[in-house]
């Protein structure tokens, strides 16, 4: 009894290792953003004041509005991509092996390596129209971070009882129909879990449009990180606390909602 006592505790301290690390390194921070941008005002200026001269600022509304516009298009075309992927998988399994080791390997090259070569295919410059930088960094967003997602649903359909499958062909079911009738409502939470990789992956993005555009991308393609990362070096450390605070809310928002559909989906399954 004791022996196992001391195992309990030596493994709740080797728990608190990466618990007080993520503290350390996310929550803290995190709360002290907040902290500054509901204490800390320009001076002559009221918090309420300064928050809504800054919410008013067009090129705030703009980075809001292009990173959640911009984030339909990348995410809908990297699902709809990763859906494609598993279904050769499944219809190939011979060649899923050597399928994932490919997909997988854009995530060990270093991004940099990479956008020079994007630029060069899409002939990007100043002069640039936004629809070719925007289908440059779409190009480069589905590359790098489809492939995981195509991975876990593939990983999915390995899984999934074949007595199921075979009494569905016995039925009638084209693979179409067997695909998506079948085959992905019993896959629904790895479903869920791909949109959330493919959905943390984009609020990433801006260190792959910085390589392709730099500070100042088209008007399009101009995101909420790009006006934090442009005050931080005027040292307005107040704009980007308040941007960063109205980031991090709406991640908590798009991921609270999706974990309680997965939640959900789990209650109506069980």
């Amino acid at each position: 009894m004791r022996r196992r006592t001391i195992t309990s505790v030596k493994l709740l301290l080797l728990a608190m290792i990466p618990i007080l690390g993520f503290l350390l390194i996310y929550v803290v921070p995190l709360g002290l953003t907040f902290r500054y941008t509901f204490t800390a005002t320009p001076e002559g200026q009221t918090w309420t004041d300064s928050i809504h001269e800054i919410l008013q600022n067009r090129y705030f509304a703009a980075g809001f509005r292009n990173l959640l516009q911009f984030g339909c298009a990348c995410l809908g075309a990297g699902f709809s991509l990763a859906l494609g992927l598993s279904w050769l998988m499944v219809r190939h399994p011979h060649l899923a092996r050597p399928a994932v080791l490919i997909m997988i390997l854009p995530l060990l090259i270093p991004t940099f390596s990479v956008s020079h070569l994007v630029q060069e295919l899409f002939h990007i410059d100043l002069l640039s129209r936004w629809e070719v930088c925007a289908g440059a960094l779409l190009c480069l967003y589905c590359w790098k971070y489809t492939g995981t997602a195509a991975s876990i649903l593939y990983a999915a359909h390995i899984h999934l009882q074949r007595e199921v499958l075979e009494a569905a062909k016995l039925d009638g079911c084209g693979e179409w129909r067997l695909f998506f009738r079948v085959r992905l409502p019993m896959i629904r939470g790895q479903v869920g879990l791909s949109l959330l990789f493919l959905l943390m992956d984009y609020f990433r993005i801006y260190k792959e449009s910085y390589l392709l555009f730099g500070r100042y991308p088209p008007d399009e393609l101009y995101l909420i990180q790009h006006y934090m990362a442009n005050h931080y070096l005027k040292m307005d450390v107040f704009r980007v606390s308040v941007a960063a605070a109205s980031m991090a809310v709406l991640c908590l928002l798009f991921f609270g909602v999706a974990a309680l559909l997965l939640k959900e989906k789990r209650v109506k399954t069980k």
